[in-house]
């Protein structure tokens, strides 16, 4: 600014000196002068404010580009959530880090004075509460679902008892169920064979004389009834004050 004003004070002394008929002359070839500059200026910036404007826009785009990407991270992580509860705590942990820098983006996003539209952040994915799973859970589970005729899925829930926990107390329970399991899909001949695993694996198992008795059932299935004989004697034998040797006593008599 001083040095335009120091340009203008020499110009005027410089005028001074000029003679009347050149000083139109020189004033009207300043003017011109002075309105190109002033129109090259006015180019200069508004060349300057769209490359800003540019520039805003580009670096919007770039923070919205990478709120989507994260909000895919975040998609993916839910949909592959393992059923292992140290996995999923490291998972949950994960998200809620990624939840943060989405806040974070949408707060720089919301401070800039940009001219493009950049959509609102995505909403934060709920993670679902961490199931803990207990032995009970999982035999009560597998039990519901046989109930519901949902002999497979049961099939599933009791393998995966016994292969967790073999020691447990209802371990023997898990196995006789998987007995009624392969009954109820009319696989006669494993359901036999489980039954009698259960007798050699659980001598004390207080499910003996309900295996035996489905036992005989199904040997009546497979039209084997000297088979269903003997395991009905046996269990009227080994069990005779229990109430499933009181069944099988009825069912000896309807067997011709």
């Amino acid at each position: 600014m001083r040095k335009i004003l120091l340009g203008v004070f020499l110009f005027t002394l410089l005028l001074g000196c000029v003679p009347d008929e050149n000083r139109m002359l020189i004033l009207e070839s300043r003017v011109n002068s002075l309105d190109a500059k002033l129109k090259s200026i006015d180019r200069r910036l508004k060349v300057i404010e769209n490359e800003f404007k540019l520039s805003n826009k580009r670096e919007a785009e770039s923070i919205y580009n990478y709120v989507k990407s994260i909000e895919g991270e975040i998609y993916n992580l839910q949909s592959s959530l393992d059923s292992t509860n140290q996995v999923l705590l490291s998972l949950q942990r994960r998200v809620e880090d990624l939840e943060y820098q989405v806040a974070e983006l949408s707060k720089r996003l919301a401070s800039m004075n940009v001219t493009t539209s950049v959509p609102a952040a995505p909403t934060p994915v709920q993670v679902p509460p961490i199931k803990v799973e207990t032995p009970e859970g999982l035999y009560a589970e597998g039990l519901t679902l046989y109930k519901q005729g949902k002999y497979k899925e049961a099939l599933d829930k009791f393998t995966q008892f016994l292969k967790k926990y073999p020691d447990h107390k209802l371990a023997s329970n898990a196995f006789y169920w998987i007995g009624e399991v392969y009954y109820g899909l009319e696989r006669y001949k494993d359901a036999i064979l489980q039954f009698e695993d259960l007798r050699r694996k659980y001598p004390d198992s207080p499910k003996i004389p309900s295996s035996m008795l489905k036992e005989a059932k199904a040997f009546l299935q497979l039209r084997d009834k000297n088979g269903a004989k003997i395991i009905l004697r046996q269990l009227i034998r080994l069990y005779p004050k229990s109430r499933e040797a009181k069944l099988a006593k009825e069912l000896l008599k309807k067997i011709k």
